[in-house]
């Protein structure tokens, strides 16, 4: 029995070292079955590799000058470096509202318009000082008139008063035995009325004279200020059409980073619009600092 078991172990000893054989043979035969397919090109890198010659040298690559760019996504704006600004005139009247505003980007000469302001409120109290100039100078007219057929009818007036005195110093009685007591005393009387009138007369006339140059000078006085608002009124007029001061590209002037549009009230002094000088320019450019 323990004869048979030792003959088993022998056996089977003896079967798997055929198979590491094998096993071995099949192996060292694919190995050298690839390395016969793919002698040439080992043979080739191990040659360049290990022996290169002024002949074979190794691969390189030739640098040339030629121009370099590259592209990167930014945004950015164009500033000028000197600008002039339109501003708002002082009208003595408030802010001022605008009734036209040239478009952004637009191009101007020096001398055209930029800015228009509403001029309703200006001209019609234009129209009615002007209405009250023509009627002042009606008054005056008429005041003059009157003054003068006064002047004429207190000149008559005063002249018959002085005829009246003359002629009653020279037939006043004075013979209380020729003319009754009662005919000399109207007579005097006469005499004194005339003498009183004539003082009357002559006082009225400088009274007279004192209203008339009175109504005169208030006349006056309308009439300077009608006319003084009248100017005014001109220049406003003028003022509310605000032209270029020189040529160059039109931007707005952001308050609150709102543009400037119709209808919105402006102050003295605000700006509006300013003219940029083309000839000085200047970019700003934003570029992501990933891509900078």
């Amino acid at each position: 029995m323990k004869y048979s078991e030792e003959t088993s172990y022998f056996k089977s000893k003896s079967s798997r070292r055929k198979i590491g054989r094998i096993a071995a043979l099949i192996l060292i035969f694919v190995i050298g079955a690839a390395f016969f397919y793919y002698r040439n090109s080992l043979s080739t890198k191990i040659v360049k590799v290990l022996a290169a010659t002024e002949d074979e040298p190794i691969p390189v690559t030739k640098l040339m000058r030629q121009p370099f760019s590259l592209t990167v996504p930014a945004t950015g704006e164009i500033v000028g470096l000197e600008s002039t600004p339109v501003t708002t005139p002082s009208t003595g009247r408030g802010s001022l509202t605008i009734a036209w505003l040239i478009p952004e980007g637009s191009f101007v000469q020096e001398g055209d318009p930029v800015i228009r302001f509403d001029s309703t409120e200006a001209k019609l109290n234009l129209e009615k000082q002007q209405n009250v100039l023509d009627a002042n100078q009606e008054n005056t007219k008429i005041k003059t008139l009157s003054q003068t057929t006064e002047e004429k009818v207190l000149a008559i007036d005063r002249t018959e008063a002085e005829m009246d005195y003359e002629y009653a110093m020279t037939v006043m009685p004075q013979d209380e035995t020729i003319f009754s007591k009662w005919d000399i005393i109207t007579a005097q009387a006469d005499a004194h009325y005339a003498k009183e009138r004539i003082d009357f007369l002559k006082n009225k006339g400088k009274t007279q004279q004192r209203i008339a140059r009175a109504d005169q000078q208030i006349l006056a006085i309308e009439r300077n200020k009608a006319q003084a608002e009248i100017s005014v009124l001109k220049r406003t007029l003028d003022s509310l059409e605000l032209r270029a001061p020189v040529g160059g590209l039109v931007l707005y002037r952001r308050d609150r980073r709102e543009d400037p549009k119709v209808g919105d009230p402006s102050y003295p002094g605000q700006v509006l619009v300013e003219i940029i000088n083309l000839d000085i320019l200047q970019a700003r450019i934003y570029v992501l600092e990933r891509d900078g």
